[in-house]
């Protein structure tokens, strides 16, 4: 996942005679299929491929090129919003209000909490904060 799609041809068919004689009929290629439904929606690609439909005879010419190629799925066959995942920053929830303190004199500690109130998603900024803070409360000396 997330890595680039295949690209280019995947088999390739070339000549390899040098042959002079007496040429019977050349191969020929079938047309191309339809590309084929992409194999994932956010990073995938299509395949077609074409057969043989003619075989050379008697040392006709060889088929060249590709039997099978693959592409990179065409943007308009992505799901919108980039693949289904949509950047989004990290938005923290408000501040609570501050807990008792934790003495009634001496100098003691309260607390405030939040939450995430909506997590980062694809290339949105992480969260980058505190989910707990403490404040200083009750510093008056005892009696």
């Amino acid at each position: 996942h997330g890595g680039s799609p295949c690209d280019g041809l995947f088999k390739e068919v070339r000549n390899c005679t040098n042959s002079q004689c007496q040429k019977g009929g050349d191969c020929e290629w079938s047309t191309w299929e339809a590309w084929s439904f992409c194999s994932d929606k956010c990073s995938g690609h299509q395949e077609r491929s074409r057969i043989i439909a003619v075989p050379a005879r008697q040392f006709g010419d060889l088929c060249e090129g590709a039997a099978r190629e693959m592409r990179p799925c065409p943007p308009e066959m992505k799901d919108a919003g980039g693949c289904g995942v949509v950047d989004v920053d990290c938005i923290f929830g408000a501040w609570s209000a501050f807990s008792a303190c934790s003495v009634t004199c001496g100098g003691g500690q309260h607390m405030a909490t939040r939450e995430v109130k909506v997590h980062a998603a694809g290339l949105g900024r992480p969260c980058n904060g505190s989910l707990r803070m403490l404040s200083p409360c009750n510093q008056q000396p005892c009696a």
